[in-house]
């Protein structure tokens, strides 16, 4: 083992050393790892954002979510009640338009009614004017005229 260390070591002393070249690696290595790491620090920062910026944009898919979901309900609701203030208009009209019938029917029978009262009326008028003529010539007969009772005979 130790002569390996001693040939390994007379092998070392024979390759020429350059250190000057070594020196410009080491320090193009050097600037390479910084440059690296700060490669490193953006990907890290902008991985940091964009999972912040995910997140953000997943919560405002929830709110997004959540806002159609009251709007499809605020809908719905409104449809109902624009549903239940068509059904109420419905039947006040039904209401309004049977009332209308009902009085137009009361209106009629009044005009009917007016009618035959009317026809009794003139009927009556009639009756009255033949009362009043007949009255008319009994008080003639009785006065003595003959040609009024005979009238008046013939008509009754």
């Amino acid at each position: 083992a130790m002569r390996s260390l001693q040939q390994l070591a007379a092998r070392r002393s024979q390759v020429p050393s350059i250190p000057a070249k070594d020196q410009r690696l080491q320090d193009e290595i050097a600037k390479l790892e910084a440059l690296n790491a700060s490669k490193d620090r953006d990907l890290s920062e902008c991985q940091d954002k964009l999972k912040a910026y995910w997140t953000e944009v997943e919560g405002l898919q929830a709110d997004l979510q959540a806002e159609r979901s009251r709007h499809a309900e605020l809908e719905e609701e409104a449809a109902a009640q624009a549903g239940q203030a068509l059904a109420r208009s419905e039947a006040e009209l039904s209401e309004r338009d049977e009332e209308a019938t009902r009085r137009q029917l009361q209106l009629q029978d009044c005009e009917k009614r007016i009618r035959e009262l009317q026809e009794t009326l003139d009927k009556q008028s009639e009756v009255s004017a033949q009362v009043v003529q007949r009255a008319r010539l009994a008080t003639e007969a009785l006065d003595g005229n003959e040609e009024a009772y005979n009238a008046l005979v013939k008509q009754s």
